[in-house]
């Protein structure tokens, strides 16, 4: 199997060898797992996926395992079939991780798309009821459990679509949906959609533990999402504007960077202070700027979304865009679905992972 390398953001793959296993970090799965020191040396060459903070202490593990149609399942009080399957043999990050779980899965669905498995599956023991509810809500369902050790067995198929959000993710379903396009300015486009970094830009401005750009939910404020009234389900496109200190014309350089799905919006001044404060926790804006977000007398609107992913080659550009008479969005713009699938088309966007 071929595990994603990411450039960007705080998670690293590694070999299990190159993290030490008598950090703190592996207590719980020291007590939840007899022999787990001798099993952890015994993976030594194997590669995992890791997120440190800055002193370099692990805060996150991913270890994924292929596994085949030889795999024995007998251990199962009901047994799976026999298939070629991904399973999460270790998920665990810190108890103020829950963003970088987020990051986690997005890493989970990529690796099974990128290498072609069609289900997924974790066992998690029942008192871990935290853990057992963020798989659930991606879209995971218990099947069976481990009759010598009482772990539960949920699984996840990848074709298998559910609705536009974590559930459904990353299948995108298109049936009867809008598609818009939305500007973001280069100053916030790369810290909210790291994965879009462009060729130009320097990953190394982008690996640190930014909280919304490791989560799949995000939220963009802005007062130019007024002409439209986007409902959940519905299909963002996000238009990544001239960089002003690039003396390349917009002709060129602004371009169509990634998709999301639309999971909520509205006015802020209808929210509760605790709503809100949930939102700003998932933008990248700076305190003074949250400061206007938080003033009554401002009026936002916000648009929170699922993150569904990069769009790998950038062949939507401004110039692209007016051939077919579509403008630069000023606010959040409708398009059609002819150009939305063009769009999709042209920049190669996964079309296994998309229901029409």
């Amino acid at each position: 199997m071929d595990l994603i390398n990411y450039e960007v953001l705080s998670i690293k793959k590694r070999k299990f060898k190159d993290c030490r296993v008598d950090d703190d970090f592996f207590v719980s799965l020291k007590n939840d797992y007899k022999g787990f020191q001798e099993w952890f040396v015994k993976k030594a060459d194997k590669e995992v996926y890791t997120h440190s903070d800055i002193e370099g202490n692990i805060q996150g593990l991913l270890y994924l395992k292929e596994e085949t149609e030889e795999e024995d399942y007998s251990e199962m009080e009901t047994p799976f079939e026999p298939r070629r399957r991904l399973k999460i043999g270790t998920f665990k990050i810190s108890e103020n991780g829950y963003y970088m779980g987020e990051r986690f899965f997005k890493v989970i669905f990529e690796n099974a798309i990128k290498n072609d498995f069609k289900e997924i599956y974790v066992t998690i023991f029942p008192h871990h009821e935290l853990l057992i509810s963020y798989f659930i809500k991606f879209g995971f369902k218990q099947e069976t459990k481990i009759s010598e050790t009482g772990e539960l067995v949920f699984t996840r198929k990848i074709n298998v679509y559910e609705k536009n959000d974590y559930e459904g993710y990353p299948i995108l379903n298109t049936v009867g949906k809008n598609y818009y396009l939305l500007p973001i300015k280069p100053e916030y486009h790369t810290r909210l959609l790291p994965d879009a970094i462009l060729n130009t830009e320097d990953n190394s401005n982008y690996t640190n533990n930014n909280k919304a750009g490791n989560a799949l939910k995000k939220v963009y404020f802005g007062k130019n999402l007024w002409a439209h009234q986007p409902r959940n389900g519905d299909v963002i496109f996000f238009y990544r504007t001239r960089d002003h200190s690039n003396a390349s014309p917009a002709h060129y350089q602004s371009v169509i960077t990634s998709i999301g799905v639309v999971s909520g919006y509205g006015d802020t001044n209808q929210l509760r202070s605790i709503e809100l404060e949930k939102l700003l926790n998932r933008c990248v804006l700076d305190e003074k700027e949250m400061a206007q977000i938080r003033n009554p007398m401002n009026r936002y609107k916000f648009l929170e979304f699922v993150y569904f992913g990069k769009l790998d080659y950038r062949a939507v550009n401004l110039g692209y865009m007016r051939e077919n008479n579509i403008e630069a969005p000023r606010g959040i713009d409708l398009i059609p679905p002819s150009f939305a699938f063009s769009i999709i088309e042209k920049s190669r966007y996964s079309e296994g992972i998309i229901v029409k």
